[in-house]
């Protein structure tokens, strides 16, 4: 459950992840990190981006 002021990881950008991100800035979460595999689908994130919602890529094949 997100409360005020909480912070919340979605992995997953597709219309489910961006969906938790839009309920995440309803509920009021002070940070949102998305992160996903594919840059595409970041690439469309970004219209969420704001100063709570950042969205990462993760790169394949790293062990980071």
């Amino acid at each position: 459950m997100t409360t005020l002021g909480s912070s919340v990881v979605v992995i997953g950008t597709g219309g489910v992840g961006l969906n938790s991100v839009q309920g995440a800035m309803l509920a009021g979460a002070r940070t949102i990190v998305a992160i996903d595999l594919s840059d595409s689908k970041l690439a469309a994130a970004t219209a969420f981006e704001t100063g709570r919602a950042h969205f990462q890529s993760l790169p394949v094949g790293t062990d980071q």
